[in-house]
C-alpha cells in the first residue's frame, strides 16, 4: 500500500552560540511512506534570508510498513543571526510532510547585567 510520510522529526540544538569551529549538525528524518520520501531542508534567518547548509543524504531504512528517508546538515550561524527557522520537508508522489524547528542563537559575548539598588 503506497502511503506519504506522515510526518517528519527534526533533531539537534534550540539553542546555539555562533561558532567559529564550524557548522551546528542537525539530522532531520521522515516518518514511513512508500515509495522512500525525497528530504529537502530550508534554513533561514530572523530577516527571512536564507542561510547556508551543507547537507549529506542518508542511507534510506526499508522498515516493515515502507521506507524512512534521512539527511544529515550542518547549518553555519553567522554574525547578525539571532534566530533561524528550520523547515525540512519529506515527499513522494503520494504527499508530502513539513516540519519546522527554530533555534535560538545567542551572542557569547553578551554580558548578564546584575540591577543592585
Amino acid at each position: 500500500i503506497k502511503s506519504a510520510p506522515s510526518t517528519t522529526y527534526i533533531k539537534g540544538s534550540a539553542t546555539v552560540s555562533p561558532s567559529e569551529s564550524g557548522h551546528t549538525q542537525y539530522v532531520c528524518t521522515s516518518a514511513v511512506s512508500d515509495p522512500a520520501a525525497d528530504m529537502s531542508v530550508k534554513v533561514s534567518d530572523q530577516k527571512g534570508d536564507n542561510l547556508p547548509v551543507v547537507v549529506k543524504n542518508m542511507p534510506v531504512r526499508k522498515v516493515r510498513k515502507g521506507f524512512t528517508s534521512s539527511i544529515s546538515f550542518g547549518i553555519l550561524f553567522g554574525e547578525g543571526v539571532e534566530h533561524a527557522v528550520i523547515e525540512c520537508r519529506a515527499d513522494n508522489e503520494i504527499g508530502e510532510a513539513i516540519s519546522t524547528h527554530n533555534v535560538i542563537v545567542r551572542d557569547p559575548n553578551e554580558k548578564v547585567k546584575v540591577n543592585s539598588q
